[in-house]
């Protein structure tokens, strides 16, 4: 019989083509966004634009002064835009594939055949989809700087690697939900559902909440309230909101790990 060492090491072998292409499919949009900077700031009178819009939107904007930077720029359209949304959808489509994935492949008996406890795969695996999405972040984070020099913008790249890896602890919420998911449903899809859901609601919710005052109450459970307001353009990390986070995502294994050493496991 084959003998499966590391769940960890494993799981990063099967993941490391994908760290390359998701990092690689979505650091070079970032690093369009860059390029195409100087031209937004020529091409827009920002005060006159802003004063346009409907007065929702512009209470959704807020002071359009912060968008006149590329590190305003950015967080408008990438670090609070489609960075949060991709890098969730990779933790959710792995953390759907933890469990239910090896019953779907018929390949759960061999995983539990080895010498594992069933908490020691789940944190394992759990375990290599955060370092995978680090590493998708630091692919984005390497052309984003490629961006910055090819576009010839001036850039805080300190900031820009940090709102980069800022986006990690909310993925790893949603990636987290959908472990839980793996654990309990028998296919991948039902878990994918699930966080999916979650994932959509928590992107609408928080596009709404400035423009309804019926919603502001809510807002706070939304996933990406958190991850958007842990880092502001004119501040440093506020640490109180990546905690939430972090252990948000801790107790979402927690409760996997518990769920699975429960789960009946058939094929």
């Amino acid at each position: 019989m084959i003998m499966l060492r590391s769940i960890l090491l494993k799981t990063l072998r099967d993941l490391r083509g994908q760290v390359l292409v998701w990092g690689l499919a979505v650091g070079i949009p970032c690093a369009g966004s860059i390029a195409f900077f100087p031209s937004f700031q020529d091409a827009m009178e920002l005060q006159e634009f802003v004063g346009m819009l409907p007065a929702p939107i512009q209470q959704l904007i807020g002071d359009p002064s912060w968008m006149a930077t590329l590190e305003g720029f950015l967080k408008m359209k990438v670090f609070d835009g489609f960075l949060p949304l991709l890098l969730a959808m990779f933790t959710i489509i792995q953390g759907s594939a933890t469990v239910a994935g090896e019953q779907e492949r018929g390949t759960i008996d061999f995983l539990m055949a080895q010498p594992v406890t069933r908490p020691r795969v789940v944190l394992e695996k759990s375990a290599a989809i955060a370092t995978a999405t680090v590493g998708i972040c630091a692919v984005i984070s390497v052309a984003m700087m490629v961006g910055t020099l090819l576009a010839g913008v001036e850039a805080d790249t300190g900031w820009l690697v940090l709102a980069t890896f800022n986006v990690v602890p909310g993925a790893l919420v949603f990636g987290g939900l959908a472990l839980v998911g793996s654990c309990v449903f028998r296919r991948p899809r039902h878990a994918m559902m699930l966080s999916g859901a979650v994932l959509v609601w928590s992107i609408f919710l928080e596009m709404l909440a400035p423009m309804a005052d019926a919603l502001q109450p809510w807002r706070r459970l939304s996933v990406m309230y958190y991850s958007s307001s842990s880092l502001p353009v004119d501040s440093g990390l506020q640490w109180g909101y990546v905690t939430v986070l972090l252990v948000l995502a801790a107790v979402l294994v927690g409760i996997s790990v518990w769920v699975f050493q429960r789960k009946e496991l058939t094929v």
